[in-house]
């Protein structure tokens, strides 16, 4: 890979921090990903600042903080967290799945069911989600910016007729038809018995 992605592996046991390295390490040696590996959450912290990674494998039963501490932590000052995380524990918890994906997880997996191709397939998608949600967003930040500053009249209509939005051109637009049209019979509408 040209543009090698970082994961940081949180976890506070080794042995499961050598077995997912590895599960990010191809059959030849050669690292689909760089790894970074925190065994605390403060080290996580530290790490998430310094080494500014693609993607969080974090466990969620650490000895400092818990997992959702350090997600919650991850947030920035609107409150997103910046790069894809995937919770892990050491077994199905749904009130954990749900507060991590309500957190701004991505994914919840489970400990016992990783295997080096779910482990990669999970963070890829994770990637790639994340990747398109930043491409929509920036999408969305050029068509508010298109049709907030356009110099033409601008509507967005629903399929049933209502109106939407208007831009400061169409409000301008309208504002000057209103004054015009004061007194006058804009429209006749003929109706055969």
């Amino acid at each position: 890979m040209t543009d090698q992605c970082t994961v940081l592996i949180v976890d506070d046991n080794t042995e499961d921090c050598t077995t997912y390295r590895r599960y990010l390490t191809q059959d030849r040696g050669e690292e689909v990903y760089g790894v970074v590996v925190a065994h605390t959450g403060h080290e996580a912290l530290r790490l998430f600042e310094e080494k500014v990674p693609d993607c969080v494998l974090l466990y969620h039963m650490m000895p400092d903080m818990d997992g959702l501490k350090v997600l919650a932590s991850l947030r920035d000052s609107e409150g997103k967290v910046t790069c894809p995380v995937l919770m892990l524990t050491g077994s199905a918890n749904p009130w954990v799945a749900v507060k991590a994906i309500k957190g701004g997880a991505e994914d919840y997996l489970i400990k016992e069911d990783v295997t080096s191709e779910t482990l990669r397939c999970a963070i890829a998608n994770a990637i790639e989600k994340r990747a398109s949600q930043q491409m929509l967003e920036e999408s969305h930040a050029q068509f508010e910016a298109a049709f907030t500053d356009a110099a033409i009249g601008m509507a967005l209509v629903a399929p049933d007729g209502r109106w939407l939005r208007v831009n400061p051109a169409f409000t301008s637009l309208l504002v000057q038809f209103h004054l015009r049209s004061c007194g006058q019979i804009l429209f006749r509408v003929n109706y055969r018995a």
